[in-house]
Formats: structure tokens, sequence, C-alpha cells
């Protein structure tokens, strides 16, 4: 497991994470990065981003999700 806390988003791209909503669905796939004003990681396929970064570079799981975990 990656402590994804600590990496920039080019190096947690292409990588595979597995994740949870707080629903409780399981999401696993690759992850793509999409820059904008706000930076963000997302599932391939899932257009509901994971992880956002916030003001200062700190990264944040977005809403609606449980845990992430990345390999």
């Amino acid at each position: 497991m990656t402590d994804w806390t600590r990496f920039e988003p080019e190096a947690l791209e292409g990588r595979t994470a597995h994740a949870h909503t707080v629903e409780g669905t399981c999401v696993t796939g690759r992850l793509a990065r999409v820059a904008g004003p706000i930076d963000q990681l997302v599932f391939e396929g899932v257009l509901q981003p994971v992880l956002l970064r916030l003001h200062g570079g700190r990264w944040r799981l977005a809403g609606g999700w449980h845990d992430l975990e990345i390999s």
C-alpha cells in the first residue's frame, strides 16, 4: 500500500488503486490525473474525482470516498 499523501500527482498517475465509496461500493482501477483549476486524480472511466489537491499542495480524499489504497 502506498501512502498517497506523500506523492506528487505525476508519481500516482497510472498506478493501480482500490477504493470504497461511503456507500460501500468498491472501485479498482488505474488512476489518471486531471489538471485544471483544482488538480484531481480520478479512476479511469469514473468521472467522480477520488483525490483533490488543495491550496498549499495538500491532497485529500474527495467527497463520497471512504478510503483509498494505491499499489
